[in-house]
């Protein structure tokens, strides 16, 4: 497989990681929301628990039983994290960490939005030059060029 056949897989596979993150982005959001409104109404109902001064003088349950607003949030919140809201808000950073993680074996690497870029190879020789010249990364000029900058990583020593 020559060169030109690997940059153009490697620009397929980073459309299609590219292409996933941006269908899970509507998903993201809502669940985000969804966090954000049971948080709020479970703080605000905290609050009003909190300040009731019928809440020291009965019993816990009773106190609860008092509260339903307070009650269902909280049941609702606790239910929301066992069928677990927490992986689904962060789960495009999920995807990105792991993408990272196997791309590093490959000397690359991508960002948030999985735009994939080379990385510098760390040499045991230190201050000694290999046969060959560096080159820039094909791929890394033409995500700088998307983005109107330059990858910090785009050379790449070969």
């Amino acid at each position: 497989m020559n060169s030109l056949e690997q940059a153009e897989d490697l620009k397929a596979f980073e459309r299609r990681l590219t292409e996933y993150i941006h269908c899970l982005q509507p998903a993201t959001g809502r669940w985000r929301m969804l966090l954000i409104v049971v948080s709020v109404c479970t703080a605000t109902g905290a609050w009003n628990w909190l300040i009731d001064p019928e809440t020291q003088k009965v019993s816990f349950f009773t106190s609860l039983w008092n509260h339903p607003f307070f009650t269902i949030s909280c049941i609702t919140l606790i239910g929301l994290f066992f069928a677990g809201i927490h992986k689904r808000v962060v789960a495009p950073s999920i995807i990105a960490a792991r993408c990272r993680t196997v791309l590093a074996e490959y000397n690359m690497s991508c960002d948030d939005i999985l735009f994939i870029y080379l990385t510098h190879r760390e040499k045991a020789q230190v201050g000694r030059e290999t046969g060959r010249e560096r080159g820039r990364s094909r791929l890394s000029t033409e995500q700088g060029a998307r983005r109107g900058t330059r990858s910090r990583d785009s050379r790449i020593m070969t």
